[in-house]
């Protein structure tokens, strides 16, 4: 990804925080003859100074099988928007902010049946309001359903993050900016 300096992010637990906080991501391989990308919900944990991404695709998907003996890429989107050039102090080009995060790694299919079930707990406790619903989820309910998933770790072994908001332009700029993409937050 081309990163200006102005937009690069260096700190690498602002990095992990944007990928938790933004966790429907596209996850792209290219081992076959061209690009496969799936858009799916990935759990992202750090342990020490490992970080890994999991995620489950259906079975029936064959993008899992392109998923090892190559490098995955996992992008992560947050807001991004059309900023014109009529904010700005003196008239511009339009552009577009966005932040992005970029996740290289090898990954690996998760084949024990208690570590598959152990990171589907995850991923619901994490996105599901009801704090009691994988209690209700019972063995007879999950299990049959194991069969058509194939759960994925990727070791992470690079990241790239890119924070594009106006740092190139004045503070009055930059707070235009901020004003613009707050009040697109705020429309229904």
């Amino acid at each position: 990804m081309y990163v200006p300096k102005h937009n690069l992010m260096t700190d690498r637990d602002e990095m992990i925080a944007f990928m938790q906080d933004h966790p429907f991501a596209i996850v792209i391989s290219g081992s076959g003859s061209r690009p496969v990308a799936t858009h799916m919900p990935v759990v992202v944990r750090q342990r020490n100074d490992d970080v890994v991404c999991t995620f489950h695709l259906s079975r029936a998907n064959d993008h899992w099988k392109e998923l090892t003996g190559g490098e995955t890429l996992v992008i992560f989107s947050g807001d991004h928007a059309y900023i014109p050039p009529s904010i700005y102090t003196a008239i511009d080009v339009p552009t577009w902010n966005y932040t992005t995060v970029h996740a290289y790694g090898d990954s690996a299919i998760v084949t024990d049946p208690e570590a598959v079930r152990d990171r589907l707990r995850t991923l619901i406790e994490i996105h599901d309001a009801d704090p009691g619903l994988w209690e209700r989820l019972t063995p007879d309910l999950v299990d049959p359903l194991l069969g058509g998933i194939v759960m994925v770790d990727m070791r992470v072994r690079e990241l790239q993050g890119k924070h594009k908001m106006g740092q190139n332009r004045s503070a009055a700029d930059q707070e235009a900016v901020r004003i613009h993409m707050e009040s697109l937050r705020s429309r229904p």
